[in-house]
């Protein structure tokens, strides 16, 4: 199977059971690049795509792709895309073979995944576009769920509250430790021990933290010491939230 694949989506092990024929990138030198440690064609313009290459993998912001979906038609080849939030209707007059292949994990291109059990989540429009994405996926983990577009939204909007909404905690936390002198590599700890206890327990059931104690002196001294309304707004919400849920389980 030839693929024509974006650089960010590139794993090093794609290529041993597929041949990449081409790497399209805005950056032409980050397209020679990534070639050369290919061994494939390269260029810059969407309108230089290989016309013998069977599968094309999208990995773009999702406006870039959903503007190139209304530009572009590649008739019968597979179109992949690799977008959390888009569904396939959206893209539907790019092909008549879309499918997508979402990985749920933090992606950064000097951070790649390298287990082979990171999730990836997998929908076509079509049983054979499903097969051939199977296919795919499966050259770059063993953990494939197959998620109807719908599900896949809801498994988009609960990672960004597990990991975007978690990491931004982080950085505010970070951000007052260091307005204070305090490293911040003191809570590392407290960290790695809540993400080891969710692998094995429900997190409402092991929520600690005045909130859930209802200790309003301890949360009263606390919005004391934050200097922004921005931050108080978030600890009241969140606070909040802890107590809802609380009150939601002993029902």
């Amino acid at each position: 199977m030839a693929l024509e694949i974006s650089p960010v989506f590139l794993q090093k092990k794609l290529h041993i059971k597929h041949k990449i024929i081409q790497i399209i990138s805005k950056d032409i030198n980050h397209a020679k690049q990534l070639a050369s440690q290919y061994h494939c064609q390269y260029a810059n313009q969407i309108e230089q795509i290989h016309q013998d290459t069977d599968v094309i993998i999208f990995a773009l912001k999702d406006d870039v792709l959903l503007q190139i979906a209304n530009s572009y038609s590649f008739q019968d080849k597979l179109i992949i895309h690799t977008a959390g939030s888009i569904h396939l209707d959206e893209i539907k007059n790019i092909s008549n073979h879309i499918a997508s292949i979402w990985c749920v994990y933090s992606i950064q291109k000097e951070m790649l995944p390298l287990s082979e059990s990171v999730p990836i989540v997998i929908n076509a429009n079509t049983e054979d576009s499903l097969l051939n994405v199977n296919v795919i996926a499966q050259s770059i983990s063993q953990n494939i769920f197959h998620f109807n577009d719908e599900q896949k939204s809801f498994l988009h909007l609960a990672a960004v509250f597990a990991n975007n909404f978690t990491n931004h905690l982080y950085s505010l936390s970070q951000q007052i430790c260091e307005e204070q002198n305090i490293n911040f590599d003191v809570l590392k700890p407290l960290i790695q021990n809540t993400a080891e206890k969710v692998k094995h327990a429900n997190p409402a059931l092991i929520q600690t933290g005045p909130a859930i104690r209802h200790d309003q002196q301890t949360m009263d001294k606390h919005l004391q010491l934050l200097q922004t309304e921005t931050l108080k707004k978030i600890y009241h919400l969140l606070s909040f939230s802890i107590q809802q849920k609380k009150e939601k389980y002993r029902t």
